[in-house]
């Protein structure tokens, strides 16, 4: 007898994965994620898996557990072809594993990440035969009293599920071992026991009652009048995409307690693909009949993108922050768990896990891809923080979209969060391997787009990545790889002899505070403030202002203990979004040049070369370290004043960027030779913080041609690679080497906006012309 405690989920798996045939799961509450590792690391067909749990709504509602987790566990699941059953049992609260009858766990953790890595949990691990009989006898007294599961009741409480929230106000359980339900309605509920028809039949006459309601309320009828084909198809349309957002509204009425009364037009193009967007737009202008509450332009429609898309990473990093992620392991961690977010199609994932419905996308689209789960998840973050302010929707991502819940803040999953891609390239080229990637094909349409790619390690890997972009198929297929990679011992030692020092690396260097203890004399300090409240008219802490203005090179220098590092990576999340919102809130178009713009004259107006000498530092000539020390004064100002705070703190300076960045040609009427003159051949050597490829990309589709090309090749040693990329658009090419393919490409298309600009300058090439508008509102 051994007494485990949390964390121990190591340990589970590694005993899940000896069992040779049959497994015992008890626990009244269990996650998919988890559920997931389980069945991934099972050896041989041969074990049986057989699982007592609860089957309660309003647990599944709140997050304590997952239906999908326990449908997984069940012989209905055809996720794999182990044998497997389930029961259950609502008053279960007991916690027991057993192992081929010859290992038992007993104790408080629950199949969960809470309860095998978060909690303070107490395991006993019991092998002697006394006490394991009597555990095998107990835990055969559950099985045999709990309730065999059937199709018809994972239905019957899914449809529950969908129903209760869409009209109950439901939180996230703070306790799973605690947790009571959040309301009588949902006690009411949540046994599956009562009658099946009965309920069938009382929630369909409920949904067809709330369909009328809807088209009465937003339609003024039942079906569309019209008789023309045509338009009769576009009022069919306008009336589906009608029931599908005031549902939408309804559930973030009931499920968040947001007013959406106050930003009804921002929280419907939440639901409104690009594509639906615009048929509507065309449906209101050609028919009579038929009309939709006011919905929001294209353009608009892409700045609330932008501005959801930048307070969902300013949010990740706030999490990292208040988990430790970043004291412990730095901002390399947490932009890693931000691209892991991203990588791994979390958006989607935790927009289903929160019922959030479909959306709906244009004439002839299908289903939505991740593209558009993750433009749909953006826009609801900016409605929510245009509605209900920066803390509550911080707050609500927090709860509800956080995707440490999935992935865990121990040292195996931050390690985790690297892109694979990265990572398996980092590995081969340590030991001295070689891969390749080929056969990319899009079987997919231009509007959703499915990229497939072979990706080849020798003779000992072949696999296949699948992905909406060229980028993430090989991503795909590179977290493939690893995994049968991590089969053979000798790699699986080789990646996590390589994990354990970057460990070491990243303790060595920590930890990473963003409020350090500063000792500044009297008169250092009196400077720092009036520095900060004469540019800038902030009450700055002098101690944070000085860190703030500490790089890397001259804390090393000066010997300090601490630099700018944190803050800085908080303040680059954090001005991008008070850039982004303001931009939403002026209607300005073309928000992303407008941004880009903005933070080029950053360092400008927050005068951070006039702070850096009221503290004593000499001022910065580099650009990269100007823009790094603007994000770090910003962050800063976050750190001291909270996000309640913030984005009054900023709105004088927001709007001075704004208006320059307009007057100066980047605003409405920026056309692609400003772009390319202003970020290319304006400033001649090449800046490693811009984004040239997207520019590039951007001057294309402004001139409606082909996207331009890019070619790789590789020369040098495994261990110091050079890459060179070769870019072509219409007749234009140019070469760009570096030492990963992304530095290569990103010097490439600089070198080939320079050329295009030059063309332009030299009457080569004119400006594009947009083409003209037919009557219908499509262009």
């Amino acid at each position: 007898m051994q007494l485990i405690l949390t964390p121990w989920k190591n340990r589970l798996l590694e005993r899940t994965r000896a069992a040779r045939s049959s497994i015992l799961l008890i626990s009244p509450f269990i996650k998919t994620n988890i559920v997931n590792g389980l069945l991934s690391v099972i050896s041989t067909q041969e074990v049986i898996v057989k699982t007592v749990t609860r089957c309660k709504v309003g647990d599944f509602a709140c997050g304590a557990s997952d239906i999908d987790a326990a449908f997984g566990l069940s012989p209905f699941s055809s996720g794999t072809t182990l044998a497997r059953d389930i029961r259950f049992d609502n008053r279960l609260h007991a916690k027991i594993f057993v192992f081929d009858e010859e290992v038992a766990y007993i104790g408080s953790s629950n199949l969960t990440f809470s309860g095998l890595e978060r909690n303070y949990e107490a395991v006993v691990e019991v092998s002697d035969r006394a006490s394991l009989k009597a555990i095998l006898d107990e835990a055969a007294r559950y099985w045999d009293g709990s309730r065999p599961a059937t199709l018809d009741l994972f239905k019957q409480a899914r449809a529950e599920l969908y129903r209760l929230v869409r009209t109950t106000r439901i939180l996230p359980a703070q306790d799973e071992h605690f947790y009571q339900s959040p309301s009588t309605a949902v006690s009411a509920v949540s046994d599956p026991a009562s009658d099946t028809a009965q309920i069938v039949e009382a929630e369909a006459g409920k949904t067809v009652d709330l369909e009328i309601n809807q088209l009465q309320r937003l339609t003024g009828q039942i079906e569309p009048a019209s008789t023309d084909k045509t338009t009769f198809q576009a009022e069919t349309f306008v009336v589906r995409a009608n029931n599908v957002a005031t549902d939408f509204l309804e559930i973030l009425k009931n499920r968040f307690d947001l007013q959406v009364h106050k930003g009804h037009r921002h929280y419907v193009a939440s639901v409104l693909h690009m594509g639906a967007i615009q048929t509507i737009a065309g449906a209101r202008e050609s028919t009579e009949g038929t009309h939709f509450a006011d919905i929001v332009s294209p353009s608009e429609s892409e700045a609330l993108q932008m501005t959801g898309k930048a307070l969902f990473e300013l949010a990740l990093m706030c999490i990292a922050i208040n988990a430790g992620i970043m004291r412990r392991y730095g901002p390399s961690a947490t932009a890693e768990l931000i691209g892991a977010v991203r990588d791994r199609d979390l958006l989607r994932v935790l927009w289903d896990q929160n019922f959030l419905g479909s959306l709906v996308l244009g004439p002839g689209d299908v289903t939505g891809g991740r593209a558009a789960f993750s433009s749909a998840s953006e826009c609801l973050f900016a409605a929510i923080a245009e509605t209900e302010g920066l803390p509550v929707s911080l707050e609500i991502i927090e709860q509800f979209w956080n995707p440490l819940d999935i992935f865990g803040t121990d040292v195996v999953s931050v390690l985790a969060y690297k892109d694979l891609k990265t990572e398996l390239q980092e590995v081969l080229q340590q030991n001295g391997g070689r891969l390749t990637y080929s056969d990319y094909k899009n079987s997919g349409s231009a509007h959703e787009p499915d990229w497939s790619c072979r990706l080849a390690i020798g003779r000992i890997v072949d696999v296949e990545g699948r992905g909406d972009t060229k980028s993430l198929a090989e991503k795909m297929a590179a977290s493939r790889a690893l995994t049968i990679l991590s089969r053979s011992p000798t790699w699986a030692r080789i990646i996590e002899t390589r994990r354990t020092k970057m460990i070491a690396r990243m303790r060595e260097r920590g930890p990473w505070l963003l409020k350090p203890k500063v000792h500044l004399e009297a008169e250092l300090e009196e400077r720092i403030r009036n520095a900060y409240r004469t540019h800038l008219n902030w009450e700055m802490n002098s101690e944070l202002g000085f860190v703030a203005l500490v790089d890397r090179d001259t804390a090393s220098h000066r010997k300090y203990y601490f630099d700018f590092t944190a803050i800085e990576a908080l303040g680059a999340r954090a001005i991008i979004f008070a850039l982004t919102q303001a931009a939403l809130r002026r209607k300005v178009t073309n928000i992303g040049v407008i941004v880009r713009v903005c933070l080029q004259l950053a360092p400008e107006h927050l005068l951070v070369n006039e702070l850096r000498i009221a503290a004593s530092l000499p001022p910065a000539t580099n650009g990269k370290l100007l823009k790094d020390l603007t994000q770090a004064v910003v962050g800063a100002l976050f750190v001291q004043n909270g996000p309640a705070m913030f984005i009054t703190a900023m709105e004088a300076i927001t709007d001075k960027l704004l208006d320059a960045a307009i007057t100066s040609g980047g605003g409405v009427t920026a056309k692609p030779r400003d772009i390319a003159v202003r970020l290319a051949v304006g400033r001649s050597h090449f800046d490693p913080t811009i984004q040239y490829s997207q520019l590039l990309q951007e001057v294309a589709q402004e001139y409606g041609q082909a996207l331009p090309t890019y070619a790789f090749t590789q020369s040098g040693p495994v261990h110091a690679a050079e890459f060179r990329c070769a870019v072509k658009w219409q007749t234009f090419q140019a070469i760009g080497i570096g030492p990963k393919k992304i530095a290569a490409r990103s010097r490439a298309s600089h070198a080939l906006l320079g050329k295009i600009a030059e063309a332009h300058d030299n009457g080569q090439i004119s400006d594009p012309k947009k083409p003209a508008k037919q009557p219908n509102g499509h262009a």
